[in-house]
């Protein structure tokens, strides 16, 4: 009898031995790895790991290089512990992507739908698209209804700027966002996803003017439409309209019609807001030394508040365009055309004026 105690109080040694204490206490955010294996997946706030299936997927969603990103490395065992999500997919807007078994190309949107576009598909070029691995083509979802057509508005998760315009818009549930200097870094937004010269006659209800980061912009964990490991329950958010402007912030409340019980794609409930009526005049730009230029504003009210400041900064050419136009076109089926000519040959068009309207 003790030698079959003493037997089985050595077996339950062993099982405790072989199962090394957990050090890492996961984080919403944490980037994590193992020592001998160079993927990294990323901690969301219900303790599950999402792996990021390619390099071009981490880095549409952060910036800079490996070095610079807080990336723990943790024990295997420590990792086997951590409930498995689905992937992280490409960040809505960041680029075209294709699968690499065949040459269609797809826009990105939020949760990972992916809609068929054009190679043409606004500044974005072949080479601009993202390469991804057919056996991660699961980890996004088409209902090969939602193609798109150069004459269609653009979907949400799109940065885009008028043609003539230096003002960056964020398309979020249908409506534009101008997206200011300090909002588009901290949501680490990038230059060479926004869509250029797009015509004014592409119209969207305005929104609100994105100042910050918002984590239903940033936030990876907002992208994963809901579920871990599908698409089971989609979120139908409907809110009420915003309360009065209070101690500089205004609030609203908002409600899911499908009560999936998560808040992935929740709206944001409160924002800032101004009593005092901002009206901001500018001097003019200065010339352009090394692709910049700038200029000085300021509020005639003296609200000391900056939520409509002009921009007093922008990327400017020193070869200055000079744009020369033919004659409007005739009116037809609501629109008229024109050309328009850089006589300076600059080979840019940040000014070049609108060649198409609508009409009557």
């Amino acid at each position: 009898m003790k030698k079959v105690i003493f037997t089985l109080l050595v077996l339950i040694g062993l099982v405790l031995i072989s199962k090394p204490a957990l050090a890492y206490t996961p984080n919403n955010g944490d980037l994590v790895k193992v020592s001998n294996n160079p993927a990294v997946y990323f901690i969301d706030a219900n303790g599950y790991r999402h792996l990021f299936s390619t390099r071009a997927t981490f880095f549409s969603w952060y910036k800079g290089s490996w070095s610079d990103q807080n990336i723990k490395t943790i024990s295997e065992y420590e990792l086997s512990s951590l409930p498995i999500g689905k992937n992280v997919t490409m960040r809505p807007g960041y680029s075209l992507i294709r699968f690499d078994n065949s040459l269609k190309m797809y826009a990105v949107l939020p949760s990972g739908k992916i809609c068929k576009a054009p190679a043409h598909y606004g500044n974005f070029q072949y080479n601009r698209a993202a390469i991804v691995p057919a056996s991660f083509e699961s980890d996004y979802y088409n209902d090969n209804i939602c193609d798109i057509t150069a004459d269609q508005k653009l979907p949400d998760g799109t940065l885009l700027r008028y043609s003539g315009s230096n003002d960056v818009y964020y398309v979020q549930n249908g409506q534009r966002r101008r997206v200011t200097e300090t909002g588009f870094n901290e949501n680490n937004f990038r230059w060479d996803s926004v869509i250029e010269n797009v015509s004014w006659s592409m119209s969207y209800p305005e929104g609100n003017v994105i100042y910050n980061r918002e984590s239903n912009i940033y936030s990876i964990g907002y992208n994963f439409n809901n579920s871990y490991y599908g698409y089971g329950c989609t979120e139908n958010w409907s809110c009420n309209s915003w309360g009065s402007c209070s101690g500089g912030s205004q609030y609203r409340t908002c409600w899911d019609n499908n009560n999936c019980n998560t808040t992935y794609s929740k709206p944001i409930i409160s924002q800032t807001c101004q009593t005092c009526s901002e009206n901001w005049t500018c001097g003019a730009w200065s010339s352009c030394a090394y692709n910049k230029q700038y200029r000085t504003c300021w509020d005639n009210n003296n609200c000391r508040t900056t939520y409509s400041k002009p921009a007093e900064s922008q990327t400017c050419y020193s070869c200055n365009e000079n744009c020369s136009c033919t004659a409007w076109s005739i009116c037809a089926s609501g629109n008229q055309y024109r050309s328009c000519l850089d006589t300076n040959r600059c080979n840019t068009a940040r000014n070049k004026p609108t060649e198409s309207q609508t009409c009557r």
